[in-house]
């Protein structure tokens, strides 16, 4: 199993042509000894292009992060969805050209944040005219339908209150740095299917860290001529912002995750481990004695190898306590076990003198048939393999149930083909009149 991958960063992949209507003039000179003998000319042919606007099919979001409906430790995460068209977030404009130093391009899609304290907005289902023609009060950019857009058609809106809007709304520069397009290697990536997900993606990224120990709700927004009431660099209001009292944004998908406080941090882990002189960090706390010497004796062994106790919640719903030991510890080990084993549980250990249980080896073999269906090629090939263990076995089943009811055995080795059907049909002619005779009309 290969672990090597490549990440490539692209700060952003315009469209071959921008949203709008564009005329189409053919032309056509025949020129004899270098003089233009007759010009054949088309009439002017008006196409639109037009990128995605109001909705979003699922299908153009890969994934998004933190997960929806999931709780973890993401207060240190930037929400984000992964899109798989990587030109969607350049597709139109927001109305003002960036001014960040590079390439000045801003998306006009992002992502916004909102806690439960802030709180986030509801969503309202209404029609593109009312986007048009707005509440008094109510924010929204002029607005011109293109070719195929009626009044009519459903739209999905949040009403920011223009307070909220102003301290948690990106500028114009902010949104050409929350966009850009990643190219990965997929070789070995999990997918549904034979066919792997397409390696050059797009991201769209939260400017807001989500708040810890309260549920999270995030927008993928529509910032398409927004420009004129965002915020500055420096989170200055925009002065045509102050004339309304509510900002209405085009929401194109939503999610909702917890982030749970985290109550130690990765930086007090790495503190954690600088002690000198290196050696364990966990000792046995002699205050925490349980009054008898032997089995303190036990434990604080176990202990000095390098054990830790951590909590550890049964299948059967129990809560316990268990012993677990890294691979990363300066102690030798003897292998003792004979491999394979059809699942972690039975490499869970049972510990006499603590009364308790060691999940080191059925942690180890968790994490490595994670890593291997990790792997493309292996998932792949390991799906082939049980789908046709699977098909045989079912095989198999029919036969035994011919077998049993119908006295049906062939055997192909052993018999030719002819001896095989005959002996089947004798096997069917038995049944067959059996239950002729059971269904013959008794006599009075």
């Amino acid at each position: 199993m290969s672990n090597d991958s490549t990440l490539t960063f692209i700060q952003h992949q315009l469209p071959a042509l921008d949203s709008g209507e564009y005329t189409v003039n053919v032309s056509q000179a025949v020129t004899i000894n270098s003089i233009d003998t007759e010009i054949f000319q088309t009439s002017p042919l008006t196409v639109f292009v037009s990128g995605i606007r109001f909705q979003l099919d699922t299908s153009n979001i890969q994934s998004v992060f933190p997960p929806a409906n999931q709780q973890g430790y993401y207060g240190n995460v930037f929400p984000h969805v992964i899109l798989t068209t990587p030109t969607l977030p350049w597709q139109r404009g927001t109305g003002e050209a960036a001014s960040t130093g590079t390439d000045d391009v801003a998306s006009w899609l992002g992502v916004m944040t909102f806690g439960e304290t802030d709180p986030p907005p509801a969503l309202q289902s209404l029609t593109l005219n009312d986007l048009i023609t707005p509440p008094a009060g109510t924010y929204f950019p002029p607005l011109t339908l293109e070719p195929g857009q009626q009044n009519t058609d459903p739209v999905t809106v949040i009403d920011i209150p223009v307070s909220l809007f102003n301290a948690i709304a990106p500028s114009v520069n902010d949104l050409a740095w929350l966009a850009h397009v990643r190219t990965v290697d997929v070789t070995h990536k999990v997918t549904i299917g034979d066919n792997p997900a397409p390696g050059t993606m797009s991201l769209v990224i939260s400017n807001r860290l989500p708040p810890e120990g309260m549920n999270t709700t995030s927008f993928l927004i529509s910032f398409e001529n927004y420009a004129p009431v965002l915020p500055a660099d420096d989170g200055t209001p925009s002065t045509e912002a102050g004339n309304y009292q509510l900002m209405r944004m085009v929401v194109l998908y939503n999610w909702t995750f917890m982030a749970e406080t985290e109550q130690v941090s990765f930086a007090q882990y790495l503190e954690a481990v600088n002690v000198a002189p290196a050696g364990l960090q966990q000792f046995f706390d002699t205050s925490l004695s349980s009054g008898d010497a032997t089995a303190d004796a036990s434990v604080q062994n176990i202990i000095n190898m390098g054990y830790t106790g951590f909590a550890h919640l049964l299948r059967n719903g129990d809560n316990t306590v268990s012993w677990y030991r890294g691979p990363l510890l300066p102690y030798g080990t003897q292998p003792f076990i004979q491999l394979p084993f059809g699942d972690a549980d039975q490499l869970m250990r049972y510990d006499p003198g603590s009364g308790m249980f060691d999940t080191s080896y059925a942690a180890a073999w968790q994490l490595g048939r994670l890593l291997a269906l990790n792997d493309r090629n292996f998932a792949l090939a390991f799906f082939r393999w049980r789908t046709r263990h699977t098909s045989d076995a079912l095989v198999q089943l029919e036969q035994n149930i011919l077998n049993k009811y119908l006295h049906i055995e062939t055997d192909i080795t052993q018999l030719p083909v002819e001896q095989n059907i005959a002996r089947i049909r004798s096997s069917l002619m038995t049944v067959v009149k059996q239950l002729i005779e059971n269904f013959k009309p008794q006599n009075p």
